[in-house]
């Protein structure tokens, strides 16, 4: 084992190699930079890029909800009309009230 210092110098880079090296990494790669430059100029240039993946997904969550609403809630039949209050489950006294868009009797919630 040598004490003596290594001599480095040989792998010192040329200063005008580094200098030609990134002038043609900044050619090759300047109209990708400036197209991105201009493409994201803007706040609202961001959400027209995110347009097409948000409306997909808001597709299929329309998609999921009907058809858990129609597992849930099988369709009314011709023969049956009920009313939205129905439909929902509400208890026949309280769907009363609702669907007759009048105050309910107060003796009447005490004796419900």
């Amino acid at each position: 084992m040598d004490d003596g210092r290594l001599d480095l110098t040989p792998l010192e880079p040329d200063p005008e190699r580094v200098d030609r090296t990134a002038r043609a990494v900044l050619a090759r790669s300047r109209g990708t930079l400036e197209g991105r430059r201009r493409l994201h100029a803007s706040v609202w240039s961001e959400f027209s890029l995110w347009e097409r993946p948000l409306l997909a997904a808001a597709a299929a969550a329309a998609l999921l909800s009907i058809v858990a609403l129609v597992r849930v809630h099988p369709g009314v039949r011709d023969e049956q009309v009920a009313t939205l209050s129905e439909q929902a489950g509400v208890p026949e006294p309280v769907a009363a009230w609702v669907d007759s868009d009048q105050p309910p009797d107060p003796s009447t919630l005490i004796n419900w």
